[in-house]
């Protein structure tokens, strides 16, 4: 029988170097260390460069994201729903304040009525992607699955064979 032991957690520096080497690949799997040490470094980046190097940054971290995702036997699609969900909430926003702007013309007595729906649907959207949001950054801090999953062999731990399985001449029973 085989038990899993943990690797050491990375640092900083070889997180950096794990996650450059493999800065554009979406198969495979990423350690919970690797992935917030290059979180942490991002949202600084973000914080004392401009908005344009942050995004630039932002989507050079998408395959890690995913490759996190996968450590925890999970699909890259729960993160690229998060994507489809803020990419529609744009899209309906505009749509419905367009059709506001129309519609508001010859109605000017049902400007509050029509902003209240307007505000409430948006309230509601917001709310749903901020769960869905809680719910993906629960899935990013769950451990790593300890054996080999769909994805790939776990980075985390090594499988070592139970010493007790061994017979008197150390060859393993079974």
């Amino acid at each position: 029988m085989k038990h899993f032991v943990p690797l050491p957690q990375l640092g900083f520096s070889e997180a950096l170097n794990a996650a450059v080497s493999k800065i554009f690949q979406t198969n495979g799997r990423a350690r919970r260390s690797e992935y917030w040490w290059i979180r942490l470094f991002v949202t600084i980046i973000n914080i004392v460069l401009t908005p344009l190097t942050g995004l630039i940054v932002e989507l050079a971290i998408i395959p890690l994201t995913i490759r996190r995702l996968h450590d925890t036997g999970r699909s890259g699609w729960w993160y690229g729903c998060s994507f489809i969900l803020f990419f529609l909430f744009i899209i309906f926003l505009f749509v419905d304040l367009f059709m506001v702007i129309i519609n508001a013309k010859g109605n000017a007595d049902l400007i509050p009525y029509v902003l209240l729906a307007f505000m409430t649907k948006y309230i509601v959207w917001i709310i749903l992607i901020n769960i869905y949001n809680v719910v993906l950054l629960i899935l990013l801090c769950i451990d790593s699955e300890p054996e080999a999953n769909k994805y790939g062999e776990s980075p985390k731990y090594i499988a070592i064979e139970d010493p007790e399985e061994r017979d008197s001449h150390g060859c393993v029973n079974g």
